[in-house]
């Protein structure tokens, strides 16, 4: 921490950058979950149309 910074500007920002990892942790679970019932949907479309159901 430099001279110019003061304690509440320096918790501030570790807060906001905390939330930001937050978020962005919890945007990629949902993008990871959203690909893998793509993948599931498609896995199951494939075995019906081979089982002619």
């Amino acid at each position: 921490m430099n001279q110019h910074t003061a304690p509440s500007e320096y918790m501030a920002l570790l807060d906001a950058l905390k939330q930001h990892v937050i978020t962005s942790r919890y945007r990629a679970v949902l993008s990871v979950n959203r690909e893998l019932i793509l993948l599931y949907h498609h896995i199951g479309c494939q075995i019906l149309d081979r089982t002619g159901q």
